[in-house]
C-alpha cells in the first residue's frame, strides 16, 4: 500500500480551518492523491475560496509535495525531509491559480518507504468570504444594495442626517472580505 495520509479536523470555524495530517501506510509513493476534499469538511466554503496561511511539518525519510486541484494541477509547497514552518500570512497566503479548480488539496510524497519513513504536517488555512458587488445604488434615495453574499446586504444612508445604517450580515459573517 502507497503512503497514506490520515486527517484530523483541528478547528473548522466560520473564517478558519486548521488540519493534521499523518504520513503513513506499508511502502510506494502517493502520486496526486487526493489529501483535502473541501466538500467533505465544509461545504459552505467555495471552489477556490481557500488560501494556505501556513504549514508546518516533521518528515522522515521522505519530503511531500501538495498541490491545488486544478487543470492542471498547481503547485503548492513542497515540505522536505525534515522539519519545517512556513508562513505565507504576511503575504495574504497562497491561493489556487489554476483553472478548473475543485477546491481540494493533493499530495506526493517521495522516497516514501516501510523502514521508519513517515511523518506529520499541519495546515492552516482561511476561508475567503464570497465576493461582494455594490449594486442598485441610488445617490438620490441613499442606498446601496452588495450581492453576492448571503443573505444580501444592504446599506441605507441617510447623508443630510449623517447616518448609515447596514442589514443583512450574519452572526458569524461580520466582516467583508
Amino acid at each position: 500500500m502507497a503512503a497514506t495520509a490520515t486527517q484530523q479536523v483541528i478547528h473548522n470555524g466560520p473564517r478558519n480551518l486548521v488540519l493534521k495530517y499523518t504520513i503513513g501506510g506499508t511502502t510506494g509513493d502517493a502520486s496526486a492523491e487526493q489529501l483535502l476534499d473541501l466538500s467533505s469538511v465544509d461545504s459552505s466554503v467555495g471552489i477556490g475560496r481557500l488560501r494556505l496561511e501556513k504549514a508546518a511539518w516533521a518528515m522522515t525519510g521522505l519530503s511531500c509535495k501538495l498541490s491545488w486541484d486544478a487543470a492542471p494541477d498547481v503547485d503548492l509547497i513542497e515540505m522536505s525531509d525534515g522539519s519545517g514552518e512556513v508562513d505565507f500570512s504576511r503575504f495574504g497566503g497562497v491561493v489556487n491559480s489554476g483553472e478548473d479548480q475543485t477546491g481540494d488539496v493533493l499530495f506526493t510524497t517521495t522516497n516514501y518507504t516501510a523502514s521508519g519513513d513517515g511523518g506529520h504536517f499541519t495546515l492552516w488555512f482561511k476561508k475567503r468570504l464570497a465576493s461582494a458587488i455594490l449594486q442598485d445604488i441610488s445617490p438620490l434615495a441613499g442606498s446601496a444594495a452588495i450581492a453576492g453574499l448571503a443573505p444580501e446586504i444592504n446599506l441605507l444612508l441617510n447623508p443630510g442626517v449623517g447616518a448609515a445604517q447596514l442589514t443583512g450580515l450574519q452572526p458569524d459573517r461580520t466582516e467583508l472580505p
